[in-house]
């Protein structure tokens, strides 16, 4: 168990898991899991994209797409989508019981 697995927990994200007698994530959870982890990659794409099109017509800096805070407090940015492929990788490693060592 980590920090990012209990936390997803906590809000509900597991409620439905489907888990095995082990109390491990079956295969096809699994496979759901690793879907969930995929869904970033557009996102990372989407980021990398308008900050080239905005560098590119020097309409905007690179930074603003790198790592940016709304007002809200939500980071966005690249660089705040390859953290939340992070911590979905965790909180899977967290979910299937495997150590998280040297974690960030």
């Amino acid at each position: 168990m980590n920090k990012y697995h209990e936390n997803a927990r906590d809000k509900g994200f597991h409620d439905n898991d489907i888990m095995g007698a082990d109390g491990l994530p079956t295969p096809i959870q699994r496979i759901a899991y690793c879907g969930l982890i995929l869904s970033e990659s557009p996102e990372i794409e989407q980021e990398l994209w308008a900050a080239a099109r905005d560098t590119y017509r020097g309409t905007n800096g690179l930074q603003t797409y790198a790592w940016s805070v709304l007002d809200t407090g939500k980071p966005i940015g690249f660089l705040a989508e390859f953290a939340d492929v992070w911590i979905r990788c965790a909180d899977v490693l967290g979910a299937c019981h495997e150590p998280l060592e040297g974690g960030v």
